[in-house]
């Protein structure tokens, strides 16, 4: 993460700074009000007027339908909001008693943990998933902010300024509505705009949701399903430095590793983990082993040897050279514990880091693997997906992988913009209603003090949830 940061500082603050410090300060500032640029310590920002007529023309056409869809929005946002401000208490209350757990005189049963982790790219988010993340994160910011501005539009509240954001390596979107405008309007109007942005990224959770299940999931129909989990497995990419190119070849199916049955991605990393740590070794007849001694000797357990392998017993230690292929066809056997009964001799290949293994293939000879299984987790590159129409496997992917984080991200945002916390949404829409109960009831009681302690509480119960997370995220690292 770290590497990330400085890298997109560089990119931020050195090609400006330079210009700054080369053509000089009125240039630098020039430049960045010719292309309407801000900028600030790892921070790069750029803002445009032109979506004004865009969002006034919309609204024109569909004030009536905008309207309703906002007003919609503020009723299903108001409810979401009193279920948000439950689980920020609630979710801060379960961690302590978790933490704290009060003594009892039976062990409770296991149950599936809540937990709120931060996503944090290089860390607990892969590098290969870094774009997808980046473009949900971008998605989920426009639909949220052109939320504000289209209903805004509606209410014939100008939007000033559209602008876009890099902080650090995070995107971000904002819009800028006329102060003036918005304080001139009513309870309804106010509370459609601000519960606007929450309830774009609402619906944009239940597209995502939907598209995932049409065409990522394996119950969806098959005429439109691209996923093929509990068939075969795909192969995408084979390194050319793995012993396996040329024998596996993109687009073959992988259905077993050793007695192993894979079915997806997901079997196929628990069968590789399985034998690494577990079966490793083949159940062999005890005359086998000592013909295959008698007859070929030890010379491969020295040098190496095209045909053969060394093999070793598990207990005692003696070697002997047989044929991998032929070790291959027996039953695997456990390294971490004495052999069952009805394995004569457990063997297993000599050396820690050094595994047999026979990747089954459809249609095809079973592949011969020898060496580090890690090496043929990270060489041998897999999918669960099928294209039905002609998309790459690797556009697929993206896909998936970008609405699995839309639906992370965007329910992020709503969940931080509908309790009322410092700076954001919630805040705004809490502070209005309480001011319009103010001037309700003329001042009588003293209503904006309690709103300020209710947005103390809550900006506490988000801040500890945030550490929640943090700690999630430490604890799931170490």
């Amino acid at each position: 993460m770290v590497v990330w940061v400085y890298v997109a500082l560089a990119l931020s603050w050195v090609p400006l700074y330079a210009i700054k410090h080369l053509a000089g300060t009125q240039t630098y500032n020039n430049i960045l009000q010719s292309y309407n640029i801000t900028h600030s310590f790892g921070t790069v920002g750029w803002y445009t007027e032109y979506f004004e007529p865009l969002f006034t023309a919309i609204s024109n056409k569909y004030r009536k339908i905008m309207e309703m869809w906002y007003t919609v929005g503020a009723v299903v946002g108001f409810v979401a909001s009193i279920v948000c401000m439950f689980l920020l208490v609630a979710h801060v209350i379960y961690f302590a008693f978790k933490l704290f757990p009060a003594p009892v005189h039976h062990a409770p049963k296991p149950r599936d943990e809540i937990a709120l982790v931060m996503l944090v790219p290089g860390v607990n988010v892969p590098v290969s998933d870094i774009p997808s993340l980046l473009f949900a994160l971008i998605i989920s910011a426009v639909v949220h902010e052109f939320g504000h501005a289209f209903a805004a539009a509606a209410e014939n509240v100008k939007t000033e300024q559209v602008g876009f954001l890099m902080f650090f390596l995070f995107p971000s979107a904002y819009v800028a509505i006329n102060t003036f405008d918005l304080e001139r309007k009513g309870l309804k109007s106010k509370l459609r705009i601000y519960f606007a942005g929450v309830w774009h990224n609402m619906v944009l959770c239940i597209l995502a949701y939907f598209l995932v299940f049409v065409f990522f999931s394996p119950a969806s129909m098959p005429l439109t399903s691209t996923m093929k989990r509990g068939v075969d497995l795909t192969v995408k990419r084979v390194a050319e430095t793995s012993p396996l190119f040329g024998s596996i070849q993109p687009g073959d199916t992988i259905y077993g590793v050793n007695d192993c049955i894979v079915t997806d991605s997901e079997s196929w990393r628990s069968c590789l983990s399985n034998i690494v740590n577990h079966n490793r070794g083949h159940c062999i007849t005890k005359e086998m082993f000592d013909t295959n001694l008698k007859e070929n000797g030890l010379d491969c357990c020295t040098v190496d040897h095209e045909r053969l392998l060394c093999f070793e017993k598990w207990g005692p230690g003696d070697k002997a050279c047989l044929p991998a292929r032929l070790v291959l066809q027996y039953p695997s056997c456990s390294i971490n514990s004495a052999p069952k009964d009805d394995c004569e001799t457990c063997i297993v290949p000599v050396g820690s880091h050094v595994d047999v293994v026979a990747v089954k293939v459809r249609d095809k000879h079973a592949a011969i693997f020898l060496g580090d299984l890690q090496a043929l987790y990270q060489e041998v590159q897999v999918t669960d997906y099928v294209s039905r129409i002609g998309i790459p496997l690797y556009v697929l992917e993206f896909i998936h992988t970008s609405l699995n984080y839309i639906l992370a991200i965007s329910s992020a945002l709503a969940l931080l913009n509908l309790a009322p916390v410092y700076h954001f949404d919630g805040d705004k829409i809490y502070e209005t209603i309480a001011q319009f109960f103010t001037y309700l009831y003329n001042d009588k009681y003293p209503i904006m003090k309690w709103y300020d302690r209710v947005r103390m509480f809550f900006t506490a119960m988000l801040v500890c949830n945030m550490l929640i997370a943090l700690f999630n995220l430490v604890k799931t690292v170490l």
